[in-house]
């Protein structure tokens, strides 16, 4: 099988749209019970336009990192927090839309993560239910590794 990629460029576009919309970021750490009391400190709408475009030219996490620092004058642990948490959220969003059409399905994958994570690795659920930590996507802790993959049977 040979593939043709004359026309690929970097990026990902599904996640950019996801992590553009007014107000996702936002709903997003609400949604996972993550502690993160600065939230409101920060212009999360700003911070999560500047991971879309990320997203949009496949940067990599630090660039975005740096630029939410640079641009926005976060303090870079925070920083690397909302970013880290932006990517991992707008990741899992798209697998689970990309795959909720497909397969009925998702298995999280975490193993080493955290005590958290550790709870729903290997752990398959239906498309949208709750994992045993009460999350339905990924991130499920501060500085979460996991993913989801589809379950094909």
């Amino acid at each position: 099988m040979t593939v043709d990629w004359s026309n690929w460029k970097p990026g990902d576009p599904g996640s950019a749209t996801i992590a553009s919309e007014p107000g996702w970021l936002k709903a997003g750490l609400e949604r996972q019970n993550l502690d993160f009391k600065l939230g409101a400190t920060y212009d999360l709408d700003q911070i999560a336009q500047i991971v879309s475009a990320g997203f949009e030219i496949g940067a990599a996490e630090s660039k975005t990192i740096k630029q939410v620092v640079n641009e926005l004058g976060i303090p870079k642990p925070d920083a690397e927090f909302l970013v880290h948490f932006a990517n991992c959220l707008a990741s899992s969003q798209r697998d689970l839309q990309d795959s909720g059409e497909i397969v009925e399905k998702m298995e999280w994958d975490g193993d080493g993560c955290c005590a958290t994570c550790q709870k729903n690795h290997g752990k398959k659920v239906k498309v949208g239910a709750k994992y045993p930590s009460g999350h339905v996507l990924p991130p499920a802790c501060t500085y979460c590794t996991c993913c989801l993959l589809p379950v094909i049977d």
